[in-house]
């Protein structure tokens, strides 16, 4: 996860650097062709963070599977969210599933990530 976030704090620098570039040479004919080249690296990374974050909650969400009742739901919550969004990023890969027509699983992973803070806050204080 740490390697994950690494990557989007880097994604999302191309992304503003690639946009403040855009936006300073709209009067130029070589705008599209810089952005187009820099959207290509924010690509890139977009993919290489999508697969480290599914990687991540995969490997974290089957350790849950041997756990008992709620442990186990998010365990399979946390599995089926993040096979579901590596599968469909590679699919629509080089764009992001939504703008593939596709239903983008991004936001399905918060509901997991509310559901282990829950679930490790709640057994901290038991």
């Amino acid at each position: 996860m740490i390697v994950a976030f690494a990557i989007l704090t880097t994604m999302l620098v191309v992304q503003q650097a690639g946009s403040e570039i855009f936006d300073s040479l709209k009067e130029n004919d070589n705008a599209n062709v810089t952005f187009k080249l820099t959207n290509s690296v924010h690509k890139g990374m977009d993919i290489a963070f999508d697969i480290f974050y599914s990687l991540g909650i995969l490997f974290y969400s089957l350790s849950f599977l041997k756990l008992k009742k709620l442990g186990f739901i998010i365990g399979l919550v946390g599995v089926a969210s993040s096979l579901g969004l590596l599968v469909l990023n590679l699919i629509a890969f080089p764009n992001p599933p939504k703008s593939a027509g596709l239903m983008d699983l991004g936001p399905i992973t918060i509901i997991w990530w509310v559901l282990i803070f829950t679930y490790t806050n709640r057994k901290k204080q038991a």
